[in-house]
């Protein structure tokens, strides 16, 4: 068990606009974006922007939007902050933006298809990527001018065509652009549950196939870790790991099939977001490793709910876990909490005592013990020991 000061779970009580989050953002401010609704679920309850960076509990405002303030519709399927601080908005009916000071949607007119809109990212230019539907769309900001002009709004260019659209109600469910500038578009078909994934240089979108070993199932992250490997969440498949050669799905990840969302952590470590809780895999995790190095946060743990939608890390190194029955901060504690699994001695057995009397006649005192961390894999966890009225000082100790 986690220590429960290190949890914090946020409700509609808290003012979320619904429990349900689905998709997170951290602002350049350190404010937290919360989207309800996402993919599969059949309505969402609108948007909600957490002041998270206020050192003072009261402070932290939270500010809410729907329809009636400018939202195309209530169900929010993606979020991305440009590089001017403007949020862009992906909802299951277009696009909106906010600026700070009010609410943008974009319509047929702009050049932008009132589609769903689950992913949006920018390259190294400043360029914005959207998946409109199937379609694929670049977007280049005008930002206001020195003498304060108002902001431009530059036509949509459709990039793709064709290439992109496989079969069916397919879409585009996720965008990347990793290191070296090239953009990864991963989609999903609803039905069937298929994925096709892509990677475009910038002159022509290369598809990966079976032979590659790339995905066949539907697709919802794309990202890149601190060793340069690409990381692909499906909501069937589980996750797949591209080595710069070809895709591989260990088999120590085989067990977890459906991914909701991921992440990489400052420490290296990645996240996943899935229907079983949330699941870390250590930094100096390799295809070969085992098991010791995959620690899943539940309700066990504190979790409100086993099935995490979304997640990310603060600047402050709390993580947030979005899930069906609230939004849930954790708080990774530098010196994990020690628990008493068991006690052995004579010829009994005490389950997580509280408290145990042994007779001094005992021969054999066995306790078993542990510290779950998030931070620290089981294997290099170190322990101290000190029996009271016997030892003066700390000693360490073989687990």
């Amino acid at each position: 068990m986690f220590d429960p000061e290190t949890m914090r779970t946020f409700t509609i009580s808290d003012g979320l606009p619904a429990d349900n989050s689905s998709v997170l953002l951290l602002d350049r401010e350190g404010g937290l974006w919360i989207g309800t609704g996402g993919l599969n679920q059949p309505v969402g309850s609108g948007l909600a922007r957490f002041d998270i960076s206020a050192n003072d509990a009261s402070d932290r405002r939270m500010q809410t939007w729907t329809r009636t303030d400018g939202l195309l519709i209530n169900h929010i399927l993606g979020l991305y902050e440009d590089s001017q601080g403007t949020v862009w908005i992906g909802t299951a009916k277009g696009l909106n933006r906010y600026n700070g000071k009010g609410m943008t949607h974009f319509t047929e007119e702009d050049g932008i298809p009132s589609e769903r809109i689950f992913a949006i990212t920018a390259d190294k230019d400043g360029a914005l990527w959207i998946g409109v539907g199937n379609r694929l769309y670049r977007y280049v900001p005008t930002f206001p001018s020195r003498e304060g002009l108002g902001v431009g709004f530059p036509a949509f260019t459709q990039v793709g065509g064709s290439e992109l659209h496989v079969e069916g109600d397919d879409v585009i469910t996720a965008l990347y652009v990793d290191a070296a500038g090239h953009l990864w578009v991963g989609l999903g078909v609803f039905n069937g549950g298929k994925g096709y994934l892509f990677r475009y240089d910038g002159q022509r979108f290369t598809r990966f196939s079976a032979e590659d070993g790339a995905p066949s199932t539907f697709i919802t992250k794309i990202s890149q870790d601190l060793q340069s490997r690409i990381w692909v969440g499906t909501l069937l498949g589980g996750v797949y790991v591209y080595d710069g050669k070809r895709f591989i799905t260990p088999a120590t990840l085989r067990q977890i099939s459906t991914i909701y969302d991921l992440f990489h952590d400052r420490q290296g470590n990645t996240w996943l977001a899935t229907n079983g809780g949330a699941v870390k895999i250590g930094a100096d995790w390799q295809p070969e490793s085992g098991g010791a190095l995959m620690r899943t946060l539940t309700t066990a743990d504190g979790l409100p709910h086993n099935e995490v939608r979304c997640l990310l890390e603060d600047k402050a190194g709390h993580l947030w876990f979005g899930t069906r029955e609230g939004l849930t901060r954790y708080t990774p504690s530098t010196t994990p909490a020690v628990h008493i699994e068991q006690v052995v001695f004579a010829d009994q057995t005490v389950q997580q005592p509280k408290e145990v009397k042994v007779s001094a006649a005992a021969k054999r005192v066995v306790v078993h013990y542990n510290a779950p961390s998030f931070r620290t894999p089981p294997h290099q966890m170190q322990y101290l020991v000190k029996l009271e009225g016997r030892d003066s000082d700390w000693r360490g100790c073989i687990k």
